[in-house]
């Protein structure tokens, strides 16, 4: 009788003892090594825009007669094309650029906004942010320009976003 018991018994040792060993490695994991996200004199610029470019091309006003006869659904009184606009991105800190990107329209009609989010590891300190748009279309110069001069903690998030209402970058 104390031959059958005994398989048992081991099998319940081998599984206590494989459990023991897991208990450890994860034990040992969450603790070490140790996982430094930045270093210590770093800061962080978060950009984080949703903008849609210009309308490519003019809108046109419709006849009086045409708008009678289309669907009353439909009877606007301009007709805009749906297209954008590609918008451009550029941020130069203390007069080096430390991101740049032209980001096409979503959409399946290229009528969507343009969305950009990246994040940048920065020395800690202060600094000059020159933050540049253009959605226009055009090839030179920018139709969003702002300076700011900013104080960037080491280990801090500093965010960027751009306000449509005021037409102009917000740094939170």
């Amino acid at each position: 009788m104390s031959r059958s018991l005994m398989p048992g018994a081991m099998k319940f040792l081998g599984q206590g003892a494989a459990y023991l060993a897991l208990a450890v490695v994860l034990g040992y994991f969450s603790n070490s090594p140790a996982y430094i996200r930045l270093a210590p004199d770093t800061a962080v610029i978060k950009l984080s825009i949703s903008h849609g470019g210009q309308h490519k091309g003019e809108c046109g006003t419709r006849q009086f007669a045409n708008i009678k006869e289309t669907r009353t659904t439909r009877r606007a009184l301009q007709l805009c094309p749906r297209e954008r606009h590609s918008v451009l991105v550029e941020i130069f800190l203390d007069g080096e650029r430390v991101f740049s990107r032209e980001q096409p329209p979503s959409g399946l009609s290229s009528d969507g906004p343009s969305y950009f989010y990246e994040r940048i590891a920065v020395p800690a300190g202060r600094h000059r942010l020159d933050m540049r748009m253009r959605d226009s279309g055009r090839v030179e110069g920018f139709d969003y320009e702002t300076t700011q001069e900013v104080e960037l903690e080491p280990a801090r998030n500093l965010a960027i976003v751009f306000s449509t209402p005021s037409a102009n970058f917000v740094i939170k």
